[in-house]
């Protein structure tokens, strides 16, 4: 029999705004543990928040091999890790000046705006070992902000976001580059001109999260996948590479799955120069289909580990956004919230916040609109690139992808 123990100790101190104003300062330090137990081909798990007996949660475990959860795969062992990602440690005090100093700023040249939301330090430590010799930790501190804005004057719930997210903060250039963003908010323009234009995402949850959901295994396996029996063929455009990213300098998660496997370089190719190379597997469905195992088991920490969901990233294969565009306008999209994909991967959507872009800035903001175009061609014929645009200041290692897409005003 064998043991697996999982520890997690995460620390938020969030300030919340409300109607521009500081309204508190929340702080949340939560300790999670878990235990695994492995024997005759069954595991068995226990899990708590806050300080329980070890012991206790062994024994529950043990006990819980009676729900006979099959896992007939050998366990992660002989194998230690342990990395310390962070940079710089914000007090509670440093978070409230550097919510009051921005807030300030923008209150005095953009007091036309009411902001909300919150500025967040997070501090994670988690570690997992076993009795098989497994002895991974990962550690980390970092700062998500993200300020809800809307204008005075407006009868939206929202007109557009400040975001940023990364372990060092540089608040001038953050206020620098917001007080940008709203000079844009302000100049309303009109949709550039043409039925097919260069569009830019802020935001890549929705193209990702549906091209990830097709290259999950279990559901390639069960062939309801859209790229079902392509595996090894072309399929985007040339350019076009996209891993499985566990780096934690650029994912801000663990460089581990829930199953403790890690991997080469923290990443995993998924598509190669516009070739499916691989979909993502944990042990049970890797064996399950004969794929490829890529270390891509997730979950919650007291849960039976699955293939559900992977950090991917588009890498960098473009520079300077401006000089492709050699004069095009181009649409940078904040917010398109309710649209969706096809079963045959043709995408729709309102677009509730964007900006007239010439590659560097932002240059006014766009009136509500449609868009819409095929997963093929938006990766494939319609794509520009991925770019590395750090004068764009969304966090530490900020990149953007842009295609074409099909754009027709409401």
């Amino acid at each position: 029999m064998n043991k697996e123990y999982i520890r997690i100790k995460r620390k938020e101190t969030s300030v919340k705004l409300q109607a521009s104003a500081i309204n508190s300062i929340r702080i949340k330090d939560i300790v999670r543990n878990a235990v695994r137990v492995y024997k005759d081909d069954k595991l068995g798990i226990a899990g708590a928040i806050g300080s329980t007996s070890i012991a206790d949660l062994e024994q529950q475990a043990e006990t819980n091999l009676a729900a006979n959860i099959p896992y007939p795969y050998p366990i992660e062992a002989n194998h230690k890790d342990h990395r310390d990602y962070r940079e710089t440690k914000y007090t509670e005090q440093d978070i409230m000046t550097m919510t009051e100093t921005l807030l300030n700023e923008l209150n005095k040249e953009y007091d036309d705006f009411i902001y909300s939301e919150s500025l967040q330090a997070v501090t994670i430590d988690y570690t997992m070992t076993n009795t098989a010799g497994l002895d991974l930790r990962y550690q980390d501190e970092y700062v998500n902000l993200g300020f809800v804005v809307k204008a005075k004057q407006s009868a939206n719930l929202f007109d557009t976001f400040i975001s940023w997210s990364g372990r060092k903060l540089d608040l001038p250039r953050l206020t620098t580059f917001a007080k940008q963003q709203l000079k844009a908010e302000r100049n309303l323009v009109d949709l550039p001109e043409g039925d097919k234009v260069p569009v830019f995402f802020a935001d890549l949850s929705t193209v990702g999260g549906y091209l990830v959901r097709q290259l999950n295994g279990e559901t390639y396996g069960n062939k309801a996948s859209l790229f079902d029996g392509k595996l090894g063929e072309k399929l985007f455009h040339d350019k076009l590479n996209v891993v499985q990213d566990d780096d934690p300098k650029t994912s801000f998660t663990r460089f581990f799955d829930a199953e403790g496997v890690t991997k080469e370089n923290d990443r995993v190719p998924l598509i190669t120069d516009g070739v499916l190379t691989n979909v993502f597997t944990d042990k049970k469905n890797a064996a399950k289909f004969d794929l490829p195992h890529t270390g891509s088991a997730s979950g919650g920490y007291d849960d039976v580990p699955r293939v559900q969901m992977v950090a991917a990233r588009p890498l960098v294969d473009s520079k300077d956004i401006a000089k492709t565009l050699n004069g095009k306008p181009a649409i940078f999209v904040m917010v398109s919230a309710g649209g969706d994909f096809t079963a045959e991967g043709h995408y729709a959507t309102p677009v509730q916040a964007a900006y007239l872009f010439d590659g560097k800035q932002f240059i006014g903001k766009l009136p509500n609109f449609n868009m819409n175009n095929s997963i093929y061609k938006m990766l494939g014929e319609d794509y520009i690139g991925t770019f590395q645009a750090d004068h764009l200041y969304f966090s530490d290692d900020y990149y953007v992808l842009g295609c074409y897409m099909n754009v027709k005003s409401e």
